[in-house]
Parts: structure tokens; C-alpha cells; sequence
């Protein structure tokens, strides 16, 4: 299917449909309001994943990231926790951040199979 855009928008504009339209559909699968939620990864679609889920009304959103500057942009999107998951263990850290309840919601950005079984 081609997608034809108005001339009047921005191809900046533009480009974030895929992203946008991917990280909605990943957050809107499950009602996530009042939920606490991981999201693993914090790339361009794992940051709009925070934005979507602190919108929708997520309690708390922690975030794993190996990049710095990556967790910074979790914690401006809405994150209220990061992890670099490289230097911790990450199922300990939400272990004890939840104190072993764990996370209501998992939001796996990566496409990485350790950050799944580890959610």
C-alpha cells in the first residue's frame, strides 16, 4: 500500500509515521493505565514507547538501555527508572525496584531474545 503525504508536512514530519505508528501499536495491545511497565530498549521507537505509555497513563515506566545518552532521552520522554543492562543484572534490579512483584508490562523495543526472556 503506498501513502501518498500532503505536501504541506514536513518530511521530518513524515518519517516518524512508521516509528510513531509501531510504538502505538506496541503500547495500545494492552491497557497499561495504572500499570507499571519495562520497556527494554531506547531507540527511536523504545523512546516514543515511553512517551505512548506515560501517556496512556502507566504508573511508572522503567527503561533498559546500553547507550547514555539514550537513558537521558528515556528519563525526558517519561521514564522514571533506567538501567544500563550490561553492568546489572536486569531482572534483579526490577526484582528489587518492585520489591518482587515485578513489572505488570513488558514493551520489548529490541528485537533482542535475551532482553525477552529476561522480561
Amino acid at each position: 500500500m503506498s501513502v501518498k503525504n500532503a505536501p504541506s508536512i514536513p518530511v521530518e514530519f513524515t518519517t516518524m509515521r512508521e516509528p510513531l505508528g509501531n510504538a502505538i501499536d506496541a503500547v495500545l495491545a494492552e491497557d497499561v493505565a495504572g500499570k507499571t511497565a519495562l520497556v527494554t530498549g531506547c531507540g527511536p521507537i523504545g523512546l516514543l514507547t515511553i512517551g505512548i505509555a506515560r501517556a496512556s497513563g502507566a504508573t511508572s515506566i522503567s527503561a533498559s538501555e546500553v547507550r547514555r545518552l539514550r537513558r537521558g532521552l528515556a528519563v525526558q520522554m517519561g521514564a522514571t527508572q533506567t538501567w544500563d543492562d550490561q553492568t546489572i543484572d536486569l531482572v534483579e534490579a526490577v526484582r528489587d525496584e518492585t520489591h518482587g512483584d515485578g513489572m505488570d508490562v513488558l514493551l520489548e523495543m529490541l528485537r533482542n531474545s535475551r532482553a525477552l526472556q529476561q522480561g
